[in-house]
């Protein structure tokens, strides 16, 4: 980043470049974000697997009581199916604003 700042000229102001890289570092941490999740929720699930296994105290009930509390979770896969359809829509919809704001509008306010 600091050498793409070091060929363009001196300013205060906010520059397009700059927009566009903390744009695209926004998405970067938000998918380690949901990656992190989505390990902690996957270790979680694993850890209430060994527990049930070891602990076979009233199978039906125990069962279903659990079922229930993972019924009303969100699992890891659905966190996975969701960022899938969210991530990609999210960064579309963040190029189009960028490129309509930096080639349509701002352009349209200058002159």
């Amino acid at each position: 980043m600091a050498s793409l700042n070091s060929h363009l000229p001196k300013s205060s102001m906010l520059k397009a470049i700059d927009v566009w890289l903390n744009g695209c570092l926004t998405f970067v941490f938000s998918a380690f974000l949901e990656y992190a999740m989505v390990s902690v929720q996957i270790a979680s699930t694993e850890k209430r697997k060994i527990d049930k296994i070891e602990t076979e105290e009233s199978e039906c009930r125990h069962s279903y009581e659990e079922h229930q509390v993972t019924r009303r979770a969100m699992l890891p896969h659905d966190v996975e199916k969701i960022s899938r359809v969210i991530f990609p829509v999210a960064f579309g919809l963040f190029n189009l604003m960028y490129w309509v704001y930096y080639m349509v509008i701002a352009p349209a306010n200058r002159g």
